[in-house]
């Protein structure tokens, strides 16, 4: 006797899709209570707003509204400092719509988006061209439910062979936004506030937490604060920089919690908190107020370990059938991520302004741009551009001269001086040349030091994670069955006639044989590709020989 227990293996092949790329124009107009614009200093957006659904053109149909900080030099000023700072976030942001192709053949299990590149030129009177890039990763992947045997229950002299397989499952995604605010002290030592230029926050320590039925993120926000100091009269004074961090006890807080009921503590999260919307009011010159918008994205997934049935053998009086099919399954080998700490030394290029003091750093999103797995460890290199907003630093006579130092910024991105570049590597005991490595990249934190007046060392902590993977053939076994021994052989010819729907499994079964006897008294290659409706098959005489 043979009982089987039918099922499916949910399998999952990830597809290397390059992120798609749409850009997004429009005019900005400068409010009137801020100078014109003499030069950009930088430039950067944030994605604030952002849908997205396949529509019936098969195609990914996009829409959201990019929020942009700005930080110039006004061309006339008054007594005072010429750098100024615009936001142009809510209903005075950049709408923008698109539709990407998505890829064939492919289910998507996700898309993230960011803005990359952010670019203002002055234009007619008081308005401003926008452009900015936005990238749109794609999750793509080919998903299949495979049919096989999950159980197999056996008579004596019956033997089933099994293989472990590891599948990655995604279990499910969470998404949540929380609204985050908080007041920043600028009393002594720190300079008193005249007014505020731009700000930057940046998530850091950001963990996951893993409970039955629970998702628990917390992490820090790290706030740098670039604004105008002033006097005991009231008058402005030059640019400062405040910076609130875990080492100083400024950092702020933050938590995302999701009631979810199939989260377990023996699931992997990937997790990705990203800066939607900010900004820095100050209600009065040693006080300042932070507003933010956060969103968490967490990516539950499962690697499930599942005894397959790859065959099923008898003792020499038994006849077994057995249905098999031949499939590609992506396995995974393991799955690791860690903190890095990189450094970098960058040169001004010949003609620029010295370097004086650091004001603020950016860099564009991290991008990966080669994985390779080597015997135990899995190498990735990756790029980025960096900005510096910087001063130049006066001598004595020219402290009389000018009431505040040459601001300027200095670029290393792709289109100028190349993109900054960086490599390191995962210890990953177990892995093999062969294999194939997703290995996901994402910012920590970004700061920048002094070297000398024409060097700095950007110090860029950033977290890697890397999933393994591996591509088996296995011949897994769908269906199987006991043949009774036929007392003698069957006398005369015997034919059928295929039918729509008939397989070669099924022909077996209803004649008693075997399909490997089939095919051996038809010659059939046993592909199922020649059992073809209005076909005579011969059937064997005996499942022995056939």
């Amino acid at each position: 006797m043979l009982a089987c227990k039918y099922g499916q293996l949910k399998t999952a092949k990830s597809l290397t899709e390059s992120p798609r790329v749409i850009t997004a124009e429009s005019e900005l107009v400068l409010g009137d209570e801020y100078p014109e614009i003499e030069k950009v200093h930088l430039c950067k957006g944030y994605l604030s707003e952002i849908t997205g659904e396949k529509n019936e053109k098969g195609r990914l149909a996009l829409a959201g509204r990019i929020e942009v900080h700005l930080v110039y030099r006004a061309k006339e000023t008054e007594a005072g400092v010429a750098e100024y700072g615009v936001v142009w976030k809510g209903e005075k942001g950049i709408p923008f719509t698109a539709e990407i192709e998505l890829p064939e053949a492919a289910d998507i299990g996700g898309w993230q988006a960011e803005v990359t590149k952010s670019s203002l030129e002055p234009g007619s009177e008081r308005t401003v061209r926008y452009k900015g890039e936005i990238s749109i990763n794609l999750q793509a992947r080919q998903e299949r439910q495979i049919p096989v045997v999950t159980e197999l229950a056996v008579e004596d002299g019956v033997k089933t062979v099994t293989e472990r397989v590891v599948v990655e499952e995604i279990i499910t995604v969470l998404e949540g936004r929380r609204e985050l605010s908080n007041q920043f002290s600028l009393a002594h030592p720190r300079e008193p506030l005249a007014r505020v230029i731009d700000c930057r926050i940046r998530p850091v320590g950001v963990r996951t937490e893993l409970a039955p039925g629970r998702v628990k993120v917390d992490g820090y926000l790290e706030t740098v604060l670039l604004y105008v100091g002033r006097n005991v009269d009231g008058e402005e004074t030059e640019l400062e920089v405040a910076r609130w961090h875990e080492k100083n006890g400024g950092a702020v807080p933050f938590q995302f919690i999701f009631e979810e009921p199939e989260a377990l503590p023996e699931q992997t999260a990937r997790t990705k908190v990203r800066v939607k919307s900010f900004a820095m009011y100050s209600p009065h010159a040693e006080i300042c107020d932070l507003q933010a918008v956060l969103e968490a994205r967490v990516e539950l997934v499962e690697p499930r370990r599942r005894e397959m049935v790859v065959d099923v053998k008898a003792e020499k009086e038994k006849i077994i059938d057995v249905d098999r099919g031949e499939y590609q399954i992506e396995e995974i080998v393991g799955e690791i991520e860690k903190d890095f700490q990189l450094e970098k030394t960058l040169s001004l290029p010949a003609g620029a302004v010295p370097f004086g003091r650091i004001l603020l750093v950016d860099n564009s999103p991290l991008r990966t741009v080669d994985t390779q797995v080597e015997a135990d460890r899995v190498f990735f290199e990756g790029e980025c551009g960096v900005s510096v907003l910087y001063s130049e630093e006066y001598g004595e006579i020219e402290e009389l001269e000018r009431q505040s130092p040459e601001v300027a910024t200095a670029s290393w991105e792709e289109e100028i001086s190349g993109a900054v570049k960086f490599a390191d590597f995962l210890e990953m005991p177990g892995v093999a040349p062969g294999m194939a490595a997703r290995v996901t990249l994402e910012e920590r934190g970004i700061t920048a030091e002094l070297v000398d007046e024409r060097t700095i060392k950007v110090i860029l902590a950033l977290r890697a994670r890397a999933v393994v993977s591996e591509e088996r053939t296995l011949s897994l076994v769908r269906d199987c069955a006991l043949v009774p021994l036929p007392e003698k052989p069957r006398t005369g010819m015997l034919f059928y006639l295929i039918q729509p729907g008939d397989t070669l499994w099924s022909i077996a079964r209803r004649y008693q044989t075997t399909m490997d006897a089939l095919c051996r008294a038809n010659n059939l290659s046993g592909s199922g590709e020649e059992v073809l409706p209005g076909k005579k098959l011969l059937i064997p005489k005996t499942p022995l020989t056939g």
